[in-house]
């Protein structure tokens, strides 16, 4: 009796797993590379890049934080993630406000 999910007509439930595990690690190396594409996009470097230097005159050398630190990285993060995020959703039709269809596991 090797397999006995097999003898009993039940499917054999280490392959169910790994048929859903290499689907979900497709699904994940597909989105991790369209990041890696859209980081290296010339639009990505030049939000980046506009970012920088709109703000680059806040700071200084002083170790006191300033509280215009925060908002600047707010808006930091809102405008790169809403580009990731419009650029996700234009290269993967499943992608849609930070999930897949599927979770990731």
């Amino acid at each position: 009796m090797d397999n006995c999910n097999e003898d009993l007509g039940l499917p054999d439930i280490d392959e169910n797993i790994s048929h859903k595990s290499n689907e979900n690690d497709v699904e994940f190396d597909t989105l991790i590379g369209h990041l890696q594409d859209i980081v290296l996009e010339s639009g990505f470097q030049d939000l980046q890049d506009r970012l920088l230097s709109e703000n680059c005159d806040e700071f200084d050398e002083e170790e006191e934080n300033k509280l215009v630190y925060t908002d600047i990285y707010n808006n930091y993060i809102e405008e790169l993630e809403g580009y990731i995020s419009k650029r996700l959703r234009e290269l993967h039709p499943g992608f849609s406000n930070g999930c897949s269809s599927q979770p990731y596991k």
